[in-house]
């Protein structure tokens, strides 16, 4: 489903263009847009389809499947069918979420997708960007020769080239190519019953992978069901806390406030928890939807030296960073621990945040971004740059300073959410992590039911076990 989704995304590609000023050839770029226009039936009848379902199939080395793309208005819903299964991907206006058969029991989850954009999708039919919102962008390149035929060539450029090839005779596109690699031919172009537009009854996208449309529609009563989380999903953690993951609201930054002053309060609050001399956790873990937690243990000395025991399906796996290294044993991998050399951390369940906390003494920056709201609880979002020149967001609550959320670039590359705040023993700490990599489809949600404070832990734990030349040589292959 992984590999699915990332196609829909890659193929789903939306055109970016520069802010140049137009070049006038004969005839220019505007009047071959005008001429597209009134071949198509005009903009205002274009303007007036507010819903489409198109059909095809999207295929690769590995996979044939069926793909559906429903829309009304900014509603979308993609449906992937392949060996008998359906995928569903789906944005009702304000909330996005997904099924898979193949994760919890094929229950409906929210999640953070931000591609489901509708302009995207007609993309795949329409250059709407083309003739609409980078119109006067648009650069003529002159009537050239493509396939025996004679084309009038635009193109727009910013990141990447875009080209788009209209046929001369009937002002038709028929052709756009991409300097990211994705190629897109239109033919087959019928006058529809319903809108009276023309439209391209064959579209086919080629990237690394195949997009092939050969049944589009306009105007088909669509219900808002269609579109709405489904109201009698089960009750799982995931659906519990699902609104705190989605994006919210952003507002302006809190006049008179400083990130220094943000960063601060966020230090107060947690001096009591950076000032323990060690932590244990116990809990459990939830994954992709599960109803059922698996049990999870951590050892933490400080954000260098920790270490994640995951107990699942009578195995177990191990995460460990000591400072020196990071390794783990992944039993569905294989029983010899491996060093993750070059690998990201997975091993921490972070309660508080020592970059953020000393950033000036590690050489990092802070820059006070906006108010975004974490689920109902209005945060102050700080960028961190780190030294390195990784960039890390917190949101700190603005009435309480707790950290609510820690994402990078954007959610889908990775975000972890905190929630449940309780003190133990005078710190106060959450009780729920829900962590998300859109990118993978991972959802993880860990419960804690028990933290045990300032107890001696054993240093061997966190020691590497296996033989370091052999995993490091085993790692490279990798």
């Amino acid at each position: 489903m992984k590999k699915l989704l990332l196609l829909t995304g890659m193929l789903l590609f939306a055109v970016v263009a520069s802010f140049a000023q137009m070049k006038k050839g004969d005839p220019d770029a505007q009047e071959v847009i005008e001429k597209y226009l009134k071949a198509i039936g005009g903009k205002e009848k274009l303007g007036k389809a507010k819903t489409w379902v198109i059909k095809g199939t999207m295929e690769s080395e590995d996979f044939k499947a069926k793909v559906t793309y429903l829309i009304k208005y900014d509603k979308v819903r993609i449906e992937i069918e392949l060996a008998g299964q359906k995928f569903i991907q789906a944005y009702d206006g304000v909330d996005a979420w997904d099924q898979s058969p193949f994760e919890g029991k094929g229950s409906p989850r929210y999640s953070v997708e931000e591609s489901l954009d509708a302009s995207s999708i007609l993309m795949l039919v329409y250059p709407i960007y083309l003739i609409g919102k980078y119109r006067d962008q648009v650069l003529y390149n002159g009537i050239k020769t493509l396939n025996d035929k004679k084309v009038h060539h635009l193109y727009l450029e910013n990141d990447y080239k875009t080209d788009y090839f209209f046929d001369a005779q009937t002002y038709l596109l028929i052709e756009r190519n991409s300097s990211n690699g994705a190629s897109t031919k239109f033919s087959k172009y019928l006058i529809d019953e319903y809108s009276k537009m023309k439209i391209p009854q064959f579209v086919e996208v080629k990237s690394s992978n195949t997009i092939a449309l050969n049944d589009i529609s306009v105007g088909v009563d669509l219900s808002d069901s269609l579109f709405a989380f489904p109201e009698n999903s089960e009750t799982t953690l995931f659906n519990k806390y699902s609104r705190f993951i989605v994006k919210g609201d952003i507002l302006a930054t809190e006049k008179g406030v400083t990130a220094e002053e943000v960063v601060q309060k966020y230090t107060e609050v947690n001096r009591k928890l950076s000032a323990l001399k060690s932590m244990q956790v116990e809990g459990k873990f939830y994954f992709n939807k599960s109803e059922k937690g698996f049990p999870v243990k951590g050892y933490y000395v400080n954000e260098k030296r920790n270490r994640l025991e995951m107990n699942m399906m009578g195995k177990k796996l191990v995460m460990v960073s000591n400072g020196d290294l990071k390794w783990e044993i992944n039993p569905f991998k294989s029983n010899t621990p491996e060093i993750l050399e070059g690998k990201s951390d997975n091993t921490s369940l972070k309660l508080a945040d020592a970059d953020l906390m000393d950033y000036k003494a590690r050489g990092h920056k802070i820059t006070y971004i906006s108010r975004e709201y974490v689920g109902k609880i209005l945060c102050h979002k700080i960028e961190l740059l780190k030294k390195s020149g990784e960039v890390i967001y917190f949101f700190l609550g603005v009435n309480d300073h707790n950290l609510y959320k820690e994402s990078f670039k954007n959610d889908e590359d990775g975000a972890s959410f905190f929630l449940n705040f309780k003190k133990i023993n005078g710190v106060l700490v959450p009780h729920i992590f829900y962590m998300i990599n859109e990118d993978d489809k991972q959802h993880i949600i860990v419960e804690i039911d028990k933290f045990i404070f300032n107890q001696p832990i054993d240093d061997k734990i966190f020691e590497f076990p296996g033989n370091k030349r052999d995993s490091q040589k085993k790692d490279k292959k990798d």
